[in-house]
């Protein structure tokens, strides 16, 4: 499908579109499709709402992040953790003082969770790894206006309390850090398998 690019004029922005495709899309068309110049660092979002535990599988603001890394730029995945509460004002300030600080030391990919709540309720800030988001999942079984069925899908994210994952932080009103990468690969089974299949092989 084609990519639609529009341009805007934004105060400070050299260059300002909006594209109609995925969040990884705006990355790759940026960087590939002669937008603009390779930048120095991506930064994705401010998302609405919590990129956390296994869900970042999922989030489009990750997987933009996550472009920008396997286009060789350093990326930044933000998210403002809560629905209901909507003042970014706190969160931009963070990445702006983040950047500054410690824009010149990221490497790969980092996904940063802030709480949803005024910053003199913060806590700080963690380093943290990724929990484990597992969904008490309701599937409704619907229908339309012409009889077609569907499904809505609705679940309770059930809480992991395990120790230093950015789960815990944001439940405690810290600031989630999470260094990532895009290799999944198992090293450990890598030589299993490979020792699976040349047995098969010999039979």
């Amino acid at each position: 499908q084609p990519l639609f690019l529009t341009r805007y004029t934004l105060d400070g922005a050299k260059v300002s579109c909006a594209v109609q495709g995925t969040p990884a899309d705006c990355v790759k068309l940026a960087i590939q499709g002669g937008i603009c110049p390779k930048p120095d660092l991506v930064i994705s979002g401010i998302n609405r709402g919590p990129n956390l535990g296994t869900d970042v599988f999922y989030s489009g603001t990750v997987s933009a992040a996550m472009e920008g890394v396997l286009l060789g730029v350093p990326s930044v995945a933000v998210s403002l953790a809560s629905y209901e509460f909507e003042d970014f004002g706190p969160a931009a300030d963070f990445m702006v003082d983040f950047i500054d600080n410690f824009g010149t030391l990221i490497e790969g990919l980092i996904n940063i969770n802030i709480p949803g709540v005024p910053a003199e309720k913060w806590k700080g800030v963690k380093i943290t790894k990724l929990g484990k988001a597992v969904y008490h999942n309701v599937f409704e079984l619907r229908r339309d206006p012409r009889g077609r069925e569907y499904f809505w899908q609705g679940g309770e994210l059930q809480f992991d309390p395990t120790e230093n994952s950015d789960m815990a932080a944001l439940n405690q009103n810290y600031v989630s850090i999470t260094p990532m990468h895009s290799d999944l690969t198992d090293y450990q089974k890598l030589p299993i398998w490979q020792n699976f299949i040349k047995m098969k092989e010999q039979e």
